[in-house]
């Protein structure tokens, strides 16, 4: 028996059904004067068979009536014509929520707590995946269009004209471990693009005595650049970061960078708050490297608001012996019309210069008082021993 090829017709399962118009199924009370209510709590389910005389069977022996391959639940295909300049494609899957905060799509690995949707468990399996769509070579497509991406997140808004003045809600919310862990609420998520809460690390003791639980919790976010192949270039950045209507800046700019901040015109490009607001370690050269690119900006800037408390600390490196040939020396001072043409005008209270001239001889400068309106700033040498070659 063939399915339905057209409208008004019956559908007729295990067969192609064609009809003309859309297909529309409704759900409803028995009677809307009785108190009996729809029963099930979704308008569709498909699933594999059971055996309707003796559903225990299928427990006892779920292979019995499941199919040999693996079957997908629902496919939606959307449609659009493939001529050029033709309207973008029909979405494949839509799903709207209930109008009191319902969700739109719900994706449940077959693993998930509770079982699924259908009640029976699972191993592992992705909640939600989205691929995007590649840039096909055919002529018949607009080729501005580029590739899709995978997912996009996209907070709803306030009601117009929000004179509360109401944060937005958040584009993406991620929670790793997310069994018994609530949602971050509203209040710490607003307005924000992406959301990241890393796992809990709790420790359990098994009956046994065996101690349970992940090592350590884990990142709200990481971000991995992406790599050349073969590898002979530089790498992505992990994570670039720009402060409102900052640039989007260039890969030869933020390349081999785990962190790339920035903050045009005004702000900061990066900032680190905490007991040590910002660590740096180098493998190879310096942990931390400060470089000032326009006139007037320093390669770095230290302030300690206690007045008792010094702005920078050296920690010592330890010789290991005592430096017990102590001697008085001379110092050699310059002459300072021969090092002012080199000193700024416009130093700061604090600055600290180091110069180094033709021969390569170095020497370090003090800033004594700032410029203050047409006076310029006045400076002093930082007198030193006599020069003597290293051994370690």
């Amino acid at each position: 028996m063939s399915g339905a090829t057209e409208s008004n017709e019956d559908l007729v399962s295990g067969r192609v059904n064609r009809a003309n118009h859309m297909t529309t199924l409704w759900v409803e009370q028995p009677d809307p004067d009785e108190p009996d209510d729809f029963q099930g709590d979704a308008m569709l389910f498909v699933g594999v068979s059971q055996d309707v005389e003796d559903p225990d069977d299928w427990a006892d022996d779920p292979g019995k009536w499941s199919p040999l391959h693996a079957v997908n639940g629902i496919v939606g295909s959307g449609f659009s014509r493939f001529a050029p300049y033709a309207a973008p494609g029909g979405v494949g899957v839509v799903g709207q929520g209930g109008g009191n905060a319902g969700t739109g799509v719900l994706g449940v690995g077959s693993g998930a707590e509770n079982g699924g949707l259908d009640g029976k468990g699972g191993l592992g399996g992705i909640g939600v995946h989205g691929i995007g769509g590649d840039r096909e070579p055919s002529p018949t497509f607009d080729p501005t269009i580029p590739p899709g991406p995978g997912v996009v997140g996209q907070g709803g808004r306030q009601s117009d004209p929000n004179t509360d003045r109401l944060p937005h809600a958040a584009g993406v919310i991620g929670v790793a471990g997310s069994r018994g862990m609530p949602v971050a609420p509203f209040s710490q998520t607003a307005g924000v693009g992406v959301y990241g809460q890393g796992a809990e690390s709790t420790l359990t003791m098994s009956p046994a005595g065996a101690a349970g639980g992940p090592l350590f919790p884990g990142p709200g976010v990481l971000g991995r650049g992406g790599v050349p192949t073969p590898r002979n270039g530089s790498v992505a950045a992990g994570v670039v970061g720009l402060a409102g209507d900052s640039m989007i800046p260039s890969f030869m700019l933020t390349r081999d960078t785990g962190v790339y901040g920035a903050a045009d015109g005004i702000g900061t490009g990066v900032v680190g708050d905490g007991p040590t607001g910002v660590h740096g370690y180098g493998a190879t050269t310096a942990g931390v490297h400060g470089e000032g690119r326009l006139p007037g900006s320093r390669g770095g800037v230290f302030q300690a608001n206690d007045p008792a408390t010094p702005q920078v600390t050296l920690v010592p490196a330890d010789a290991g012996t005592a430096f017990f040939d102590g001697r008085t020396v001379a110092p050699t001072a310059f002459a300072p019309s021969l090092v002012a043409p080199y000193l700024p005008r416009r130093g700061n209270d604090g600055d600290l210069m180091a110069l180094k001239d033709n021969q390569r001889v170095c020497t370090l400068w003090f800033c004594v008082r700032g410029q203050d309106g047409s006076r310029p700033a006045q400076w002093v040498q930082v007198l030193t021993g006599p020069a003597f070659e290293g051994e370690r």
